[in-house]
């Protein structure tokens, strides 16, 4: 397993009802849970659980917003490892020509995987603390399937576009999230490398 030699600093959690300002600027519930890496805090509209629900279709249950906030939290895991920061450098390559937005939503794709495997990691800690519930896992994968792109595409447009996706379909998001859930490490987070 590789090293990591960072010191973990906690996130801050911002919970908001319709706006809130950022250090990453003005937000409202439409945008849902995000992490800003300027004051690396994950904000999160209350709606946005009615919203996975109602209108993405995930299973009701407390653990679905544990894997958003964990999903997110997994942003800050790659923001204090340098990821965002390599994420960040590709997208201003966008502007330059260098790289193509299709070729930057590959890498948005693997970037989203990977706070999805790190989620996985979390449900796992929970689990090794004996508070994972029968049912959690349903709900976090119900989750990921909820806000896949290609299921939101096809909800929303009557079709799945594979070039403009930036989160992965809702399998990939489930299968990232169960390997994080089946390693309980980063041994096996790098979804950079290889086949997604």
């Amino acid at each position: 397993m590789p090293e990591y030699n960072e010191q973990y600093r906690e996130p801050t959690l911002a919970v908001y009802t319709g706006s809130v300002s950022t250090g990453c600027g003005a937000a409202d519930s439409g945008v849902g849970p995000f992490y800003c890496t300027r004051d690396q805090t994950i904000y999160l509209d209350l709606s946005f659980y009615d919203t996975l629900i109602s209108r993405y279709g995930a299973k009701q249950g407390d653990f679905v917003m544990s894997y958003v906030i964990a999903h997110e939290a997994g942003h800050h895991v790659q923001t204090l490892l340098g990821v965002t920061d390599q994420l960040n450098t590709l997208r201003q390559q966008i502007s330059t020509g260098s790289i193509s937005q299709t070729e930057f939503n590959t890498y948005s794709v693997r970037y989203e995987l990977q706070a999805d495997y790190l989620a996985g990691v979390v449900a796992r800690f929970i689990k090794d603390k004996g508070y994972l519930e029968q049912g959690d896992l349903s709900e976090a994968l119900s989750a990921a399937a909820a806000v896949g792109d290609d299921s939101i595409q096809k909800k929303y447009q009557g079709y799945a576009d594979p070039d403009t996706f930036n989160h992965g379909t809702s399998q990939q998001r489930q299968t990232w999230f169960m390997k994080g859930y089946e390693a309980g490490d980063l041994s096996q987070w790098d979804t950079f490398e290889g086949s997604i």
